[in-house]
């Protein structure tokens, strides 16, 4: 298959940026009135720290975006808010699928096959941060259509080791 890259959703990102740029201005507005209330005030300086941080992050996620790159031998994750590479070889994948937790969200996880004494043990050793501008059932079927093309099963097919 084709390398592909995917950056992160820059449209999310800036929307979240200017909104909270939004907050960080009302709160200063707010810390120049003389005639606020003390508790007001430290009210106003919360959201001008709580937001003018998450201004910090979104602006960061602009300047430095999280790129997936997809291609015939696995895949490879950077940028964003750290400078770890995450990368993954298709050949160390038993599957990729979408892990949602009881408290909502959801996340791309990955399970790595790991030869143990009697068969292969599958656990989940990995999962995509979020952020990515394709809905994560999107992003999953995309990913395990390079992982089936590497293993040359069907599209969509489970593993032997699932099917059974």
């Amino acid at each position: 298959m084709p390398r592909r890259v995917i950056l992160g959703a820059y449209l999310k990102y800036l929307v979240y940026a200017l909104g909270c740029t939004l907050f960080v201005a009302l709160g200063v507005h707010l810390l120049n009135e003389p005639s606020l209330h003390p508790s007001d005030r430290m009210l106003a300086w919360a959201c001008v720290l709580m937001f003018g941080t998450a201004t910090a992050v979104f602006t960061t996620l602009l300047a430095r975006p999280q790129r997936l790159v997809l291609d015939q031998d696995g895949f490879t994750i950077s940028g964003g808010l750290t400078n770890t590479v995450i990368s993954a070889r298709w050949a160390e994948i038993d599957r990729i699928y979408v892990w949602q937790p009881p408290s909502g969200g959801g996340f791309i996880a990955y399970a790595l096959v790991r030869p143990t004494g009697e068969g292969k043990s599958r656990q989940t050793h990995g999962a995509l941060p979020g952020g990515w501008p394709i809905k994560l059932e999107e992003m999953a079927a995309l990913m395990r259509a390079y992982l089936d093309a590497h293993h040359g099963r069907a599209m969509g097919s489970a593993p032997a080791a699932i099917a059974a």
